[in-house]
């Protein structure tokens, strides 16, 4: 038994590669439009080949930025009349370890998974 994803919209953010790639793969199996969003243009490429996605289900998108999300938003709205999901994924790890990290790798860190989280889930 599973959810039917059929005829459903899926938004997916660090969908371009990792636990996003592959839960984008699940539901593209079960029937679901999904729809990438990744800060990385190479991998969504890549991601979009793969699972063989038309150019508007791909978005280039820093969950940093709440404008870039609320475009981003109103343009899927407006091209797909509807969104039923969101894998709120985009998430990055401190390049160094804690003692060692600098003050912008922890902004940059803190903004991806915390505001990013917040912007996303409170646009959608």
């Amino acid at each position: 038994m599973g959810f039917d994803f059929r005829e459903t919209v899926q938004v997916i953010t660090g969908g371009a590669s990792g636990i996003g790639l592959a839960f984008a793969e699940n539901l593209q199996r079960r029937g679901a439009t999904v729809i990438l969003a990744d800060v990385n243009k190479a991998s969504l490429d890549t991601a979009r080949d793969r699972l063989n996605l038309p150019e508007n289900q791909i978005c280039i998108l820093d969950v940093q930025d709440h404008d870039a999300v609320e475009a981003l938003a109103d343009t899927l709205w407006r091209a797909f009349g509807r969104i039923d999901g969101v894998f709120n994924n985009a998430g990055v790890g401190a390049p160094r370890p804690f003692l060692r990290t600098r003050p912008e790798d922890f902004d940059w860190v803190f903004g991806v998974n915390v505001r990013g989280v917040w912007s996303v889930a409170r646009v959608f």
